[in-house]
């Protein structure tokens, strides 16, 4: 049997609170920091690990005014303040879900990028939102 390799545009990320699904999604990783200790003597060093933590995750899309205008407003007004849930469902090929979502709990919105602007460019006028993210499952 061959394994079925996933592309990045198989997985469709929402946002609780907020209405639609988002172009991107990065961050989250998890990771500890480690030092290393030297018992007198020793010529290795045992490794001690701080407890694991993740990454800050960000969202983006193509910003639509009649979606995002009243969105973008409130969630300035509220970065430091407002916590969320975020979910990263995979796809199959045809976009239905497949398997369980990665889900990011106790949110906390961190920043907020409004679109940039180019009055000679074409490219979509992405928006961003990031948040620390407490838990995982």
């Amino acid at each position: 049997m061959v394994a079925k390799h996933s592309s990045q545009r198989m997985f469709r990320t929402y946002v609780s609170g907020i209405t639609g699904y988002w172009a991107t999604c990065t961050g989250g990783e998890t990771s500890s920091d480690v030092s290393p200790y030297w018992d007198g003597g020793s010529q290795q060093p045992e490794m001690l690990a701080s407890p694991a933590q993740r990454s800050n995750v960000t969202v983006a899309r193509a910003y639509n005014r009649d979606r995002d205008y009243a969105i973008l407003a409130k969630a300035r007004n509220n970065v430091g303040k407002w916590t969320t849930t975020i979910s990263k469902q995979p796809t199959d090929e045809d976009g239905t879900s497949s398997g369980k979502p990665t889900v990011y709990s106790g949110a906390l919105l961190v920043r907020v990028s409004e679109p940039d602007q180019d009055s000679s460019g074409g490219d979509a006028a992405m928006w961003e939102m990031e948040f620390a993210v407490s838990a995982v499952k």
